[in-house]
């Protein structure tokens, strides 16, 4: 018997709904040992289920451990005047992911409701098994182990310095089933992926008289590979590739070498089969026959970079002096792509299209030294980004960004005390106040890649008082 709203008849009437349920238990357990503050070690245990694996897979141990060494604590280390602080790190650990699991239920065999069908000159209500299910899925594992150091200097300086190599094994992901199978694809454990990178951290505070100083900063890297891949070297997906060996998810198409001038530029480059050659025409983006075949297929499709950056990092500067202060932060990336669709350039085709500014300098025969191909109509155009994933509008998502500047005045005592106030600071702040990028004019270099969508970032400025009575 179905007791949903959805598997009922819905002649002469009007109604929806659906039920679906998830259980979750998680116990944990920690133990932490510390010897006069110079020998400290922690153990960490989690052990979790979830309704979403079968009874078999359903439980998962994720362990963890970390040590420390305080070096600055050893009576060798008293003649060191300089280091306050010395500390060296080591961990590893494992944690369990289910987030990749959009069903509730993807070990179990479920009915879909809504697959109604005639029934003696009525329609009755239908059910059916539509999805294969895998009963052998288990926990999306992560292992990951570390060093580190920290360190202090002269009572002014403090660096941090951090190394991780983390490797995910058992990834779920969706698989396609074969063509010749009733039912539609399901969930399993096909891929391994790959995390090495560090991290450098750093401040600096000093005061020279009436003026106090600081500056800091942070850097990352990390270096992503894809090890495993459902016994495949490689699939497509759209933009995107997944490759053995490479990153996740990079963009996958075709490389680019500036614009055709003339039309025997077209029939004397490499020929273009992608398109009729009726439709290439000057002022065209010019593909590179990377596999030298003289022609450009899709073949010559590669990896032109990754959305992901290779680099992070941030930087702040303050000061004071007297009553005033300042801080300024700044952030920033290095290393990543985001690729332009029509969406976000524009189109030429009609009255009500919006062409973003980029195309008042298209190529023309007056303006043949321009980088940006001929405008046309048609979206699906050699030089449009819509139809073939191109280099020319994979643009460098590399940014800096002032992401909050802060000015204050704290009111002097004196002043207050006769206003019965202890405390009073005027200030101004702004977030977001500029962005050095070479992306798209007009577009966010964090916004997604393809049309842009996304919430803007906003700058706000804003003046303010802080009062304490």
């Amino acid at each position: 018997m179905l007791d949903d709203l959805n598997g009922g008849s819905s002649k002469g009437m009007v109604g929806e709904g659906y039920t679906r349920e998830l259980n979750m238990i998680s116990w944990f357990g920690r133990v932490n040992y510390d010897y006069q503050s110079k020998y400290l070690f922690e153990a960490n245990l989690r052990y979790d289920a979830s309704s979403r694996f079968s009874e078999d897979n359903r439980w998962g141990a994720f362990p963890s451990f970390s040590t420390g060494w305080r070096l600055s604590e050893e009576d060798f280390m008293d003649d060191l005047e300089s280091i306050d602080n010395l500390k060296l790190r080591a961990s590893w650990g494992m944690l369990g992911n289910q987030a990749a699991l959009n069903s509730y239920y993807p070990t179990v065999p479920t009915l879909s409701l809504g697959l109604d069908y005639p029934f003696s000159s009525s329609i009755a209500s239908g059910a059916a098994i539509v999805s294969a299910k895998n009963q052998d899925l288990v926990w999306e594992k992560t292992t990951s182990w570390g060093i580190g150091a920290d360190l202090t200097l002269f009572h002014k300086l403090n660096f941090t310095v951090d190394y991780y190599d983390r490797k995910t094994t058992d990834i779920i992901m969706a698989v396609p089933s074969p063509e010749t199978f009733a039912l539609s694809g399901f969930y399993d454990n096909v891929g391994e992926m790959s995390n090495k990178g560090g991290e450098f951290t750093f401040q600096y505070n000093d005061k020279f008289g009436d003026v106090g100083f600081n500056f800091g900063g942070n850097f990352a890297y990390n270096k992503n590979e894809l090890l495993k891949l459902a016994g495949q070297d490689q699939i497509i997906s759209g933009r995107t590739i997944r490759r053995i060996g490479e990153s996740v998810d990079s963009f996958y198409g075709y490389k680019t070498n500036g614009l055709y001038q003339s039309e025997s530029e077209i029939d004397d480059w490499a020929e273009n089969t992608l398109y009729n050659r009726s439709e290439l025409k000057p002022g065209d983006l010019r593909y590179v026959d990377v596999t030298g075949d003289d022609k450009v297929t899709s073949e010559d499709r590669t990896i032109l970079g990754n959305l992901t950056p290779d680099f992070v990092y941030g930087f702040n500067v303050g000061a004071d002096y007297k009553n005033f202060d300042f801080l300024a932060i700044f952030q920033g990336t290095l290393g990543g792509y985001g690729y332009m669709d029509f969406d976000a350039i524009g189109t030429v085709n009609g009255d009500a299209s919006k062409p973003s500014a980029i195309w008042a300098d298209s190529w023309t025969s007056d303006r043949p030294n321009t980088s940006v191909p001929r405008a046309i109509a048609n979206l699906y155009g050699p030089s449009m980004p819509q139809n073939q994933t191109t280099e020319y509008w994979l643009r460098s998502t590399n940014y800096l960004r002032l992401k909050n500047l802060q000015i204050g005045y704290n009111i002097p005592e004196n002043v207050l005390s006769r206003l019965g106030v202890s405390k009073a600071r005027i200030y101004y702040s702004g977030q977001n106040l500029f962005t050095v990028t070479d992306y798209l004019k007009g577009w966010d270099p964090e916004a997604p890649s393809g049309r842009g969508s996304g919430y803007p970032v906003v700058m706000v400025n804003s003046f303010g008082i802080n009062v304490s009575f």
